[in-house]
């Protein structure tokens, strides 16, 4: 009996763990000018990104219901993901989180700071996150993202929801766009 019991409460916990979307009205908070949030395009949280004369202008998604990679707590690291139509980061903002590292030890600053990077980044890029060793940036196709020092596989794992998230996004409404190989590596 207590086997069982223990069973659901882990059942039950993860459950516990996916965090609700966001509302649209939280979405449109996020959306930097001159963009604004376009129509639900799936049941799965992307909506479309418009310019300021009303055209789509690329893609809103939150990280988690498309790619639920549980992070060094247990729980899913969410972003809010924003595409340009050619796969290009608009803006990649963090939006919850349950990391050790990042709620008690480091702050949430330096983890706000690594998001950053992503912008003007295409997910067809071979973005890694580390730094090169040597010259092994010169004449590498690699885009290196700083990671946090002490939170390495904490941002790693955030990385690979990002790129998780983007490569989803990306075959349903981005056809003949793929990411880089070595787009997933480190």
């Amino acid at each position: 009996m207590r086997v069982l019991a223990g069973i659901l409460m882990l059942l039950f916990s993860g459950l516990a763990a996916l965090a609700e979307p966001l509302s649209r009205e939280d979405i449109e908070s996020h959306i930097r000018a001159p963009f604004s949030l376009g129509p639900a395009l799936n049941e799965n949280g992307v909506d479309s990104l418009l310019n300021s004369g009303g055209a789509d202008a690329g893609y809103v998604f939150e990280s988690e219901p498309l790619a639920p990679l549980p992070g060094f707590s247990g729980a899913p690291i969410n972003m809010l993901i924003v595409l340009d139509l050619e796969g290009r980061f608009l803006d990649v903002q963090l939006i919850e989180h349950n990391e050790p590292f990042f709620v008690s030890g480091l702050g949430k600053a330096p983890f706000h700071k690594f998001f950053e990077q992503y912008r003007g980044l295409s997910f067809s890029d071979s973005i890694v996150v580390g730094t090169p060793y040597g010259d092994a940036a010169s004449g590498s196709s690699l885009v290196y993202l700083d990671g946090v020092t002490k939170a390495t596989a904490m941002v790693r794992i955030a990385h690979e929801s990002v790129m998780g998230a983007a490569l989803a996004v990306a075959r349903e409404k981005m056809q003949g766009l793929e990411p880089h190989r070595s787009g997933f590596c480190y």
